[in-house]
């Protein structure tokens, strides 16, 4: 089910997409791929610009004008800080779960 500020968008991804947002999902314990692209799009947001080279735009899909998307996100305005301060509580939380986890089951090497 999604919440009123939510949009649901149709996008492709390559194999090597694929294997970013599942480490993505299992470093941050989620439970979803879908909660793993939105993390991976809200990280990305907040960091300086890196100087990696982008993946290709596929031939059919439209140019779009970029649009905010905290307002979508949080379904309100909030200021750099306040989203900031939102990610870390976010980030500890589920960091502390993870580690739970890990003592509970730890992974076979």
């Amino acid at each position: 089910m999604f919440d009123m500020a939510m949009i649901q968008r149709h996008i492709l991804f390559d194999e090597q997409d694929i294997k970013a947002i599942e480490t993505v999902q299992r470093r941050y314990g989620l439970d979803t791929f879908s909660q793993a692209v939105r993390l991976a799009a809200r990280l990305a947001a907040q960091m300086p610009r890196a100087d990696a080279p982008l993946p290709p735009s596929p031939k059919h899909a439209p140019k779009r004008s970029l649009r905010s998307l905290r307002g979508v996100i949080q379904g309100r305005e909030i200021s750099d800080e306040e989203f900031r301060a939102m990610r870390d509580r976010w980030s500890q939380e589920r960091r502390k779960k993870l580690l739970a986890r890990l003592r509970e089951d730890p992974p076979e090497d």
